[in-house]
């Protein structure tokens, strides 16, 4: 009778035991989850703000995250940082943006300025491939804007592109992050 009471204590001890460790793990696995949604980069990137800077002579910069009203954009989660000089000629453009498989890229791009003046920078076309982007820099309402235009001929693997121009402007990142929660 002690043996049989012994097993049944030991019994009632291990399935006791059993309950907790199986409570711990579903504990464990609803935090895990909730910390696997909660960690998407969306919810845990923080974009730069608009910034604009026009007062030194012949240097114009602004850095923001390229916004767009009328088109998705293709990498959401993306910082861009726009310097122009008038003495070299041109509007260097890097940009850090993290793709679909998560894979943060870094890009530089070099725009020839075409026009500078006390109001406006305009660039020359720069071309893509399947692309062309201008880009420009109202120095009065303190905007930057770039264009993107399908090339005219442009057919085979340009046809992802859509015809219509697709307007972009520098903005503050969390309004980007906020359009792509939206969409």
């Amino acid at each position: 009778m002690e043996k049989a009471k012994r097993i049944s204590d030991s019994t009632h001890r291990t399935s006791s035991s059993a309950r907790i460790l199986i409570l711990i793990l579903t504990i464990a696995l609803g935090v895990s989850l909730f910390w696997n949604w909660a960690s998407t980069p969306e919810k845990t990137v923080s974009m730069s703000p608009f910034i604009f800077i026009d007062n030194v002579e012949g240097y114009v910069t602004a850095q923001g995250s390229w916004l767009s009203s009328d088109s998705k954009l293709s990498t959401p989660l993306q910082t861009a940082n726009v310097d122009c000089w008038k003495d070299i000629g041109y509007c260097i453009v890097f940009i850090a943006e993290l793709n679909s498989d998560k894979l943060l890229l870094g890009t530089t791009e070099y725009y020839q300025i075409s026009h500078w003046t006390d109001y406006m920078i305009t660039t020359m076309p720069l071309e893509y491939g399947c692309v062309t982007y201008q880009l420009t820099i109202d120095r009065h309402s303190q905007t930057v804007t770039n264009v993107r235009t399908k090339n005219s001929g442009a057919t085979g693997s340009c046809s992802m592109f859509d015809k219509a121009p697709i307007r972009l402007s520098l903005g503050d990142g969390w309004k980007r992050i906020e359009q792509n929660r939206v969409r």
